[in-house]
């Protein structure tokens, strides 16, 4: 049994990194790279190449883009027997305009392949994660999917989510009380508890709605946890170049589960 297992999106990435400065409403030179996506794939693509087990229950399409998310998480070590393929809908994409210094000028998801699922289909998926020691959830999933996960699993393993962006954070708040690790930004936390502050404040509110430990991001300037023990502020290590956001805060998520799986705390 796969020590970790990751629900949630799996699809493919386009990054389109602008030469200059973004103009709207016009056509802007790019370059264009591709590659495997989706925050539940990221986060797991990063525990496994710490030396964790990994397995992966999503939904992509049966076509040639599923095909090739399925041969890199293959690739990556990732267990990928609990994904399944749709005959209605495409693999999703997400495709991400970057600024010349790698920042995220504007995003967007094309996921109907998950707004598609249902409870049962959240149900098999809890299923499918009992024995695993951390069981990770993520809001590219529709809310009632989420909500059957969070219900499903029998609470022997450490429930980890991520409202993935502001617009879908809210799909998380029926299930805020069974998570024991929340990462959020700013705006999805302040989206989930209806409240405004700082990252510390976010945090805090986020911990008294029921959630064991949450982490709110600070952006390039590092996050604060807030839990049993109140609230802690921790600094980023500043980066020598940044080439692309993209990704970057669930490579922080999947070394996050890889710590608590090599024994530290929750």
């Amino acid at each position: 049994m796969a020590r970790v297992c990751c629900i949630g999106g799996a699809h493919l990435d386009v990054g389109l990194h602008l030469d200059g400065r973004p103009l709207p409403a016009t056509s802007n030179p790019a370059s264009a790279v591709w590659g495997i996506g989706g925050v539940a794939a990221n986060v797991g693509r990063v525990v496994a190449a710490l030396g964790f087990d990994v397995a992966l229950v999503s939904q992509i399409g049966d076509d040639a883009e599923g095909r090739r998310v399925l041969e890199g998480l293959a690739a990556a070590g990732i267990d990928t027997a609990a994904v399944g393929l749709s005959r209605d809908h495409a693999t999703a994409l997400y495709a991400a305009v970057l600024d010349p210094a790698g920042g995220l000028v504007i995003g967007a998801a094309a996921g109907a392949v998950y707004d598609s699922l249902d409870r049962e289909w959240g149900e098999s998926a809890a299923a499918a994660a009992l024995g695993c020691e951390v069981v990770f959830v993520e809001a590219n999933l529709p809310q009632p999917v989420i909500s059957a996960i969070a219900s499903g699993l029998d609470g022997s393993a450490v429930l980890v989510a991520d409202p993935v962006s502001q617009p879908k954070a809210a799909r998380l708040r029926d299930a805020l009380a069974r998570v024991d690790v929340l990462f959020a930004g700013p705006e999805e936390a302040a989206e989930l508890v209806a409240v405004s502050g700082d990252a510390a404040h976010l945090a805090a509110a986020l911990h008294a709605a029921g959630v064991g430990t949450a982490v709110v991001s600070r952006g390039s300037s590092g996050v604060v946890l807030a839990d049993s023990a109140g609230v802690r502020v921790y600094d980023a290590v500043a980066p020598e170049r940044v080439a692309d956001v993209t990704g970057a805060g669930d490579a922080l998520l999947g070394g996050y589960i890889a710590g608590l799986l090599a024994g530290g705390p929750a």
